[in-house]
């Protein structure tokens, strides 16, 4: 809902095909986002308490899903080459990697991939080495392909812009803070969460 507002009013077998968890979980979800006042889109109520409904709805989902973010891990890697060049197409890129494929100016230190299942094709396509502090995240995705066809992204093979920011906003450097701000004020959904 975050990475496409307007599914609010979208049945709950529609959502429930955009993220991987049960149904009753989705029509749980969806019960109490109603019952906290989200019931329309900041498109159709721009009112500033909507938007901080939106707002607050984003900002707990993103601290929500840090936590969550580690039981997602495969494993940490590393590479030869500069991160940019990493192949495509095998994962789906987030934090400050997809940043800067979207175009921000940043010489990208981390990079957040996003796999279906396993990481076999990506490690190999990538000879990506294991390390434990490696610079190369790999995790589980929590989303379905569905979800993606939902991004506002104009590059393909970026993961939902909720999942980027909240990527970029937990690396707790002030590079890639600033990089979150510019991030949720530039992409088309989540900048209509924004309030004055």
């Amino acid at each position: 809902i975050l990475n496409r507002p307007e599914l609010i009013h979208s049945p709950v077998r529609q959502l429930h095909a955009r993220v991987k968890v049960s149904l009753g979980t989705v029509h749980k979800a969806r019960h109490q986002l109603s019952s906290t006042g989200l019931d329309n889109t900041p498109a159709e109520d721009p009112s500033t308490a909507n938007r901080r409904r939106w707002r607050g709805l984003l900002e707990g989902w993103v601290a929500a899903y840090t936590t969550r973010r580690e039981s997602l891990i495969l494993g940490r890697y590393s590479s030869t080459g500069p991160l940019h060049d990493l192949p495509r197409g095998a994962a789906v890129v987030s934090g400050e990697l997809a940043a800067v494929l979207a175009g921000a100016d940043l010489r990208p230190a981390t990079a957040g991939l996003y796999v279906d299942d396993t990481a076999t094709d990506l490690i190999r396509a990538a000879r990506l080495r294991p390390e434990s502090n490696g610079p190369i995240t790999v995790r589980r995705s929590i989303w379905t392909p569905a979800m993606l066809e939902d991004s506002s992204s104009q590059v393909p093979g970026l993961a939902p812009s909720p999942v980027i920011y909240a990527d970029l906003a937990s690396i707790s450097d002030p590079r890639t803070a600033t990089i979150a701000r510019d991030w949720i004020a530039n992409d088309e959904n989540l900048r209509s969460l924004l309030h004055d």
